[in-house]
């Protein structure tokens, strides 16, 4: 499993890397772990610094990661990091830790979620509510992004000194000029895209395409808060439907968040 890097600044408002956020959703209300849920063999765990990661670094048998609390745990969870709400959840923490090299992405959450409940003696209980959103589906004209056929290289490795490695997907949204917002997926999943633009919207993204698999896709559409409505560049709706075959409307559903009851500073290494 590998994962996309992407750096982060208190000073930032916007990060212009969005990473896809897995879209399933179950939180046991239990956050104390069973003896059975995989641990990892060795973790060190820092007070951090002003920069931080959205993602961590994954390679065989290690994970690094210089994160906030809440990346942490909505990554632990396989949550968006706005759905999980809660007191000192900006703190930065340095993270590093081993385990088996044959563990599988669902090992390593659970992993971090026993560290959470272990180290920072985290206490917390999911919430259910209905909220305004959007869902996605395909148009009629079937879907327009491009099947992947080759992993993408994470060029982070590169520029950080590492060994190079592949990511196993990104979605990427930057801001190239005022008004205007690019949504790029590199062997990246339609609910993932659903994800990033859930960030963009400020709603909630249902993905109802019912299509599975790795694509590529790019989108450019007016950010309409800041729109010129004389701009040659399309609307979210028309460019999604346009480039990537996808229809949003707007509907009613269910959003899961997790409230962080207490955590703690962790205790010694």
């Amino acid at each position: 499993m590998r994962s996309h890097y992407i750096q982060c600044t208190r000073r930032i408002a916007i990060c212009t890397w969005i990473a896809a956020v897995v879209p399933a959703f179950t939180i046991g209300v239990a956050v104390a772990q069973p003896p059975s849920v995989p641990q990892f063999k060795v973790a060190s765990v820092k007070k951090g610094g002003d920069t931080f990661s959205t993602r961590p670094i994954i390679t065989k048998g290690r994970i690094r990661w210089v994160t906030q609390l809440a990346y942490l745990i909505g990554y632990a969870y396989s949550i968006d990091f706005s759905s999980v709400s809660g007191r000192q959840l900006g703190t930065v923490y340095d993270i590093e830790a081993t385990f088996e090299p044959d563990a599988t992405d669902d090992q390593i959450r659970a992993m971090l979620r026993s560290l959470l409940s272990d180290r920072f003696n985290m206490k917390a209980h999911p919430i259910g509510r209905e909220a305004d959103g959007y869902a996605m589906t395909l148009g009629r004209g079937g879907l327009k992004a491009k099947k992947s056929s080759e992993p993408v290289e994470d060029q982070s490795a590169s520029a950080s000194g590492a060994n190079s490695r592949l990511s196993q997907s990104y979605v990427a949204a930057t801001v190239p000029e005022p008004g205007i917002i690019v949504v790029s997926g590199r062997s990246a999943s339609l609910a993932e895209l659903a994800a990033t633009l859930q960030r963009v919207v400020r709603r909630p993204v249902w993905d109802q395409t019912g299509v599975l698999g790795k694509y590529d896709f790019d989108l450019r559409f007016a950010h309409e808060a800041t729109a010129d409505t004389d701009s040659a560049t399309p609307p979210l709706v028309t460019a999604l439907r346009e480039s990537v075959g996808l229809v949003l409307t707007r509907q009613k559903g269910r959003v899961e968040t997790l409230v962080v009851d207490a955590i703690g500073e962790p205790v010694e290494n």
